[in-house]
């Protein structure tokens, strides 16, 4: 599909263009966007242009699916149709893929993790400094977080907070950098920054990690991943003075939270049990907050590059852990 004439587009719709059309993609960023579309807040003011990925046969697959109106083969040719886009690309395409995305000034959101390492996380904060982009860490708009998080202000400090991930046969090596940043980042927008203070490998397969932690005004903490442990789960537990929360995030299971301050559970709330995974996990929310800021003119919710960087470091602190023996 070769680029279209401008004057085919209303000036006052918001062109979206899809980067990438793997199955992150198809699962999440995706249906979360015809969700929005499809919504009375957005319809008729945002629509979905085209879908670019290398195999042309997949971005058309997804492109039919969720109603895009085309697919082009080229980032350039993309970028230079939309107004925004949301680029769910592999680390190691990311920074290559931004230059022609801030050549044409055009606002984005990101898929995680940023680069392959951290000297392309640095590379990546360069590029977007100063630029309208967010990084797609979709539990911040989880609902159990949002919860969670609006019943715990105001009341007296953090003082620890403990982080699992599980999952089952992710034997990759670099599942913490790639996937554990999502849960790195949520324990460091909860608490504030953490770092590692001593950390080992787990045994029995994968690239599992635990941690010791801490955090500004005392904070302590622990984080396990567990990526071949035979289940899946992710959870985050917070003690402060008085109060405990303990949030399960929409991941792959429907979000739970509970809450309790000095006495009886205060919030007790759950998913629905039949909610798609893009509903429950805060990837819609997410993207609807990303339209939302576009379509009023307004800055992006984040987080950027700058927000990220606290957990980012924290995963590249985990993922140097010399693995066990044997592993």
């Amino acid at each position: 599909m070769s680029a279209p004439p401008e004057l085919l587009y209303d000036p006052r719709m918001l062109r979206i263009g899809l980067l990438g059309a793997g199955s992150h993609a198809l699962t999440h960023h995706a249906p979360a966007l015809r969700h929005c579309v499809d919504d009375p807040e957005f319809a008729g003011r945002v629509e979905l242009l085209v879908v670019c990925d290398a195999d042309a046969a997949r971005a058309r697959a997804l492109a039919g699916q969720f109603s895009f109106g085309g697919v082009y083969d080229s980032v350039d040719a993309l970028v230079a149709a939309v107004d925004a886009v949301v680029s769910v690309l592999p680390a190691a395409a990311l920074a290559a893929s931004l230059e022609p995305i801030l050549r044409h000034d055009r606002p984005v959101a990101i898929e995680k993790p940023l680069g392959s390492n951290l000297a392309d996380t640095d590379r990546i904060a360069r590029l977007l400094t100063g630029r309208p982009h967010m990084v797609s860490l979709n539990r911040r708009f989880d609902p159990a977080v949002r919860l969670a998080r609006d019943w715990i202000q105001g009341r007296p400090p953090l003082r620890a907070i403990h982080g699992l991930m599980a999952r089952h046969n992710r034997l990759e090596p670099d599942f913490v950098w790639s996937t554990g940043i999502h849960l790195a980042d949520l324990m460091c927008f909860l608490a504030g920054p953490l770092r590692l203070l001593s950390g080992s490998t787990t045994t029995g397969g994968g690239a599992g990690r635990v941690g010791v932690l801490s955090g500004e005004g005392g904070v302590r903490g622990t984080v396990q991943f567990l990526p071949a442990c035979g289940r899946v789960e992710e959870a985050v537990q917070l003690t402060g003075d008085g109060w405990f929360a303990e949030v399960a995030t929409g991941t792959r299971h429907p979000w739970r939270v509970r809450c309790w301050s000095a006495g009886p559970i205060e919030v007790d709330a759950a998913a629905e049990a039949d909610a798609p995974e893009f509903l429950r996990s805060g990837t819609r929310d997410e993207t609807a907050a990303f339209l939302r800021a576009l379509l009023g003119g307004q800055s992006l919710p984040g987080p950027t590059v700058d927000d990220a960087r606290p957990g980012t470091e924290l995963t590249a602190a985990l993922q140097r852990l010399a693995p066990a023996s044997g592993q």
